[in-house]
């Protein structure tokens, strides 16, 4: 399954990766129990789902203002930002399928992510 990563960490390039995936993986990348986070589609954004670290602002992980920024434009700023700061690293899927099941990154997904982060025009 293709998936994005997300680093908090704002001198690391989200990460587009391909493989075998399960609730360990996720955990580990988020480092954490995770959180779904659903971005609806909007006229600029395609649906995506989030995981992110369900304690992260009380474990004290620094914010994820990519991730933040995506779910913002996402929700055309209708929330208090400061309220859903997404803290921790991020993991982001295609959403999920008719059986609740996780669903890669299509490839109008990919291309927005890649587009949001500078790394393709």
């Amino acid at each position: 399954m293709k998936y994005a990563v997300i680093p908090a960490d704002v001198s690391k390039p989200v990460e587009i990766k391909e493989g075998d995936t399960s609730l360990d993986l996720w955990q580990m990348l988020v480092h954490g129990y995770i959180e779904g986070v659903a971005v609806q589609p909007t006229d600029v954004t395609p649906a995506l789902r989030m995981y992110c670290n369900e304690e992260g602002r009380i474990d004290g992980l620094p914010g994820n203002g990519r991730a933040t920024a995506l779910r913002v434009i996402a929700t055309e700023g209708r929330f208090n930002p400061a309220g859903l700061l997404i803290c921790g690293d991020v993991v982001v899927i295609g959403g999920y399928d008719k059986y609740g099941e996780d669903t890669g990154l299509s490839r109008e997904q990919e291309q927005y992510l890649r587009r949001l982060e500078g790394m393709e025009s």
